[in-house]
């Protein structure tokens, strides 16, 4: 049996991981062991928790699902991040989207898809926002995540002074082009 050279058994497991959609880090001898480890980031009941756009990688604990006949009500945070409550008030969840849904902010309703009656992330089931004009966008779930009530006020007021830095910007745009 004939062995491969180093270089080439790095790349073929590069493309056998590609194909799984794994990722393969070659460890060299100047490497520290904690350059080589990768963190995982933050649950969203963790304090300090950054309000992210799409996180890449969704983090532990994302993987709950819903009985989505029970949802109670919805706040959407940002173009990929949206609170639902379900079955009532007191427990709150944060869906992550797997992309930018770019109506999700401005809609006034919003439906669901799933093939069963739990609401799951990454098994197709999706959230779908009227984009307007009777045109429908439907993007994938990509994290469920049961929230605590600190960090449900930490996310709502990330998202709040959000859009005020957005608003006092456009404002100070609009005074100085005046």
């Amino acid at each position: 049996m004939r062995r491969l050279p180093i270089k080439a058994a790095l790349m073929f497991a590069t493309i056998i991981a590609a194909a799984w959609g794994l990722t393969v880090t070659s460890a060299s001898a100047q490497d520290t062991p904690n350059e080589a480890v990768e963190t995982a980031p933050k649950s969203p009941n963790d304090p300090g928790y950054v309000l992210e756009n799409r996180p890449g990688r969704y983090p532990p604990g994302a993987n709950q699902c819903i009985f989505f006949r029970t949802l109670y009500d919805w706040k959407p945070l940002n173009d990929s991040n949206l609170i639902v409550w379900a079955p009532s008030r007191n427990n709150p969840y944060l869906i992550q989207l797997d992309r930018r849904c770019s109506a999700l902010r401005f809609t006034l309703s919003l439906g669901f898809y799933s093939r069963d009656s739990n609401l799951c992330p990454l098994g197709g089931d999706s959230v779908v926002v009227d984009g307007g004009g009777g045109r429908a966008e439907r993007c994938g779930i990509g994290g469920i995540t049961k929230l605590t009530e600190e960090s449900l006020q930490s996310l709502l007021d990330q998202a709040s002074s959000r859009r005020r830095g957005a608003k006092n910007d456009t404002q100070k745009d609009e005074a100085e082009t005046d």
